[in-house]
């Protein structure tokens, strides 16, 4: 299972090299699963170089197995490719980002307010790739993977506050402040944002298409599981590490 990613750096080492020798090992010793997650608007053509990256590690990687739609496990390595929107969970470097910000800063000066996302629980991503490992049926195919609801990321922000109790000033920058500001940021420390970024946010997050039947499950929102990790004062903390190690002694990590 492949979950290497980032979002700014060396992305053709990252995402095109490594899926590659990953894939050839694979190949060469005859491993029958690879599960290989890429990215939405994965494009060899994208706006970004993170989304063309993506799209020439897919390419990359079906390459290296010589893939054959609907291969049999056992015969040669049988490729399943994910493509996520943004996945948000406990621990994620998204929503809780957002929740330091709108701590410390009273008005927040966005860009991109309008882009979109469609957020997928980390949880239900795990259950889909833990899923299709033994499935037949998802062999040789690639599945967008998307929650229910659509958000702007001015929307993101609005509902991190409103969960937060801490009401912002959230006002949007247009596309010339945005480079503006990610070109500024990308050289700070921790690199917020980049220009790259902004690039690919050009570009709508989002699948109109239903959420792929064969996983057999509905997708939870965003809104029923961020209130239970986000925001918390440190009582709500303290009970979550202990409902976490609870959840780890019960062999659910």
């Amino acid at each position: 299972v492949n979950l290497v990613g980032i979002l700014h750096g060396d992305f053709d080492r990252v995402h095109v090299q490594f899926p590659k020798l990953v894939a050839e090992l694979c190949a060469a010793n005859n491993t029958p699963r690879l599960l290989h997650m890429s990215a939405l608007n994965a494009d060899v053509n994208g706006p970004s170089a993170y989304l063309q990256s993506r799209g020439k590690g897919e390419a990359a990687v079906r390459t290296a197995l010589g893939e054959v739609v609907g291969a049999v496990a056992g015969t040669k390595t049988a490729l399943t490719v994910f493509r996520p929107s943004v996945v948000f969970g406990a621990e994620d470097n998204f929503l809780n980002f957002f929740g330091k910000l709108l701590r410390i800063f009273p008005i927040i000066p966005l860009g991109s307010p309008n882009a979109q996302f469609q957020p997928i629980w980390v949880e239900d991503v795990a259950r889909e790739i833990a899923e299709s490992a033994s499935n037949t049926a998802t062999f040789g195919q690639s599945y967008n993977l998307c929650g229910p609801e659509v958000y702007s990321l001015k929307q993101l922000l609005q509902f991190v506050a409103a969960t937060l109790g801490k009401p912002r000033f959230i006002f949007g920058l247009g596309a010339g402040l945005s480079n503006l500001q990610a070109a500024v940021f990308e050289h700070l420390p921790g690199k917020l944002i980049t220009r790259d970024n902004v690039k690919s946010m050009s570009l709508p997050n989002i699948d109109s298409a239903p959420f792929p039947a064969v996983f057999g499950f509905t997708p939870s929102a965003l809104t029923s599981i961020v209130p239970t990790y986000l925001g918390v004062h440190k009582e709500r903390v303290s009970g979550s590490m202990r409902y976490q190690n609870l959840r780890n002694h019960a062999g659910r990590e």
